[in-house]
């Protein structure tokens, strides 16, 4: 008897669910959900930190209703603006940028320099569907990256550094005097050194140098201090005597330092806290030093591997080319002459300038003077720890005798020189004097020229075009008109050369500098 009932009630259930089902067709809502698209949202901004708006304005179209219209009540609109690494002061990894829900959004973003992703959703309250939407922003600092220039300014020649400050590919902004309120009264300023890799935690390096030694600027706002001398900052024991004149690195973990007095210094920075300890300038283990060094170091402009760690250096008591290498870390080592040498690396010559170039991987040049006044070059290419001699000519070109000022091709093997205001353009493979190539800055006297080859991969810089990459085979040329009284007439060049025609084209020109020592561009990683 409980066995038919069950089996009864078995079939009444099953019927009912089969009738319910079958009633119930058609009743369901199966409309079409619609589809949110938006147009006028850009890929990519580049802001000003702090001065420019953020401006997120789409029109924004529903594929069953049309155009959405402000104020419409069955939306609800949202932005967050997410850092690409690390977290916000806060300790958040974003910030909400539309509290007020609106459609349009103009703000002011209140975050630090530096890559961030912009989402911007909308939500059909209806469905409770929400769609989003992809920005990328990149907020950069009138500091952020560009060229630096260091001047001298005023009579007494007091050291100061402006940026022509690349805020976007279309937006060049000028910076001026950025060392800040508590710099030091440098003068006579001498060169800007970068060092783009990061060491002992503290990122890229950034130096300035002057007659007053050499001082660590801050890589996020350009500014420095006293206690950015690196005579006590980087030594373990501070300089008494002597003053820091040159400083290199030597690639990815050894930077060295010359001092006023010839002594050479060096450190591991990959260590933290690492710091100059001894002078280096001997051929004698542990000894003491046996001789001053010229104001030079050629190092490496392209990189293999990390074994290269290798410098050229110049004896200026002995007259002779010096070296380097990993293998001995702390002392120099002399050069034994190659069969068939080009030249001997003991020169009896005096070092004029040595320029570190990009040409044949890695080629340093050298420009040395005998004691008749004859001028030589030479270059000696690195890669490979070769040393191999590649290039020794005198030569015999108008007023080369008088230059000041140099700059070696990466590319070609040309080289450039100045005299008053006048440059010249030589060609080292036996063409000499290129005539067409002659540039002339009527009442102008030119105080720096050079080549500015970047230290960070083509495939890493921030911005990886053809056209920025082209950059760093322009002449650069700084200069100053000589009868205005402007203290601010200082000017800042870039040429293109062709070397098919021989000519340099001006591409770029800067003006209301100092006068101009040095122009250094401030790499960023993507």
């Amino acid at each position: 008897m409980k066995k038919i009932t069950k089996n009864t009630l078995y079939l009444a259930l099953l019927l009912f669910l089969t009738t319910a089902c079958y009633e119930d067709k058609g009743n369901y809502d199966y409309s079409e959900v619609p589809e949110i698209t938006a147009e006028g949202l850009p890929e990519q901004v580049t802001l000003l930190q702090k001065a420019d708006v953020l401006s997120i304005a789409p029109t924004l179209k529903s594929s069953t209703e049309g155009i959405i219209r402000e104020g419409d009540p069955n939306y609800e609109f949202g932005c967050l603006l997410y850092i690409r690494s690390g977290r916000l002061p806060n300790g958040s990894r974003y910030i909400d940028i539309n509290e007020e829900r609106k459609q349009k959004i103009e703000c002011i973003p209140d975050v630090g320099p530096g890559e961030y992703v912009c989402w911007y959703t909308v939500t059909d309250k209806r469905t409770s569907v929400t769609t989003n939407f992809k920005v990328d922003v990149k907020i950069v600092s009138t500091t952020y990256e560009g060229w630096m220039v260091l001047c001298d300014e005023g009579a007494e020649n007091h050291v100061r550094l402006d940026l022509i400050s690349v805020i976007s590919k279309d937006r060049i902004v000028v910076a001026r005097d950025l060392l800040g309120m508590n710099a030091p009264l440098l003068r006579n300023a001498k060169k800007i050194y970068f060092d783009a890799y990061p060491k002992d935690v503290r990122g890229d390096a950034i130096f300035i140098s002057s007659e007053e030694g050499i001082y660590e600027i801050d890589n996020a706002s350009l500014e420095t201090s006293d206690r950015n001398d690196i005579s006590c900052s980087l030594f373990l024991k501070a300089l008494e005597d002597e003053k820091p004149d040159v400083i290199a690195s030597v690639y990815f973990n050894n930077q060295f330092v010359i001092t006023d007095k010839g002594n050479l210094y060096k450190r591991n920075t990959w260590n933290a806290g690492g710091g100059f300890e001894f002078p280096i300038n001997t051929l004698i283990s542990n000894g003491k030093p046996e001789f001053t060094l010229a104001p030079f170091i050629g190092t490496m402009q392209t990189h293999n591997a990390e074994t290269e760690l290798i410098a050229l250096l110049y004896d200026k008591d002995n007259r002779r080319f010096l070296k380097w290498d990993d293998a001995k870390e702390e002392l120099c080592a002399s050069f034994s002459d190659p069969e068939n040498a080009l030249f001997s690396f003991s020169t009896g010559k005096e070092m004029i300038a040595m320029e570190s170039t990009k040409f044949a991987s890695a080629t340093v040049y050298s420009i040395l003077q005998d004691e008749a006044h004859k001028r030589y070059v030479y270059g000696i290419n690195l890669a490979g720890k070769s040393y191999q001699q590649t290039y020794y000519r005198q030569i015999e070109a108008t007023d080369f005798d008088k230059a000041k000022h140099f700059a070696f091709h990466s590319l070609y093997p040309y080289m450039f020189y100045e005299t008053g205001n006048k440059v010249y353009c030589y060609h080292l493979q036996g063409q000499g004097l290129i005539p067409s190539a002659t540039l002339t800055l009527d009442g102008e006297e030119i105080t720096m020229m050079k080549f500015n080859p970047f230290q960070t991969p083509a495939e890493r810089l921030s911005d990886t075009s053809d056209e920025f990459l082209e950059q760093e085979r322009y002449l650069i040329v700084g200069s100053y008109k000589k009868d205005d009284s402007d203290p601010n007439n200082g000017i800042v060049r870039f040429y293109k050369f062709d070397n098919t025609n021989g000519t340099l084209t001006e591409v770029a020109k800067y003006t209301g500098f100092a006068k101009v020592r040095d122009v250094t561009y401030r790499e960023r990683w993507k």
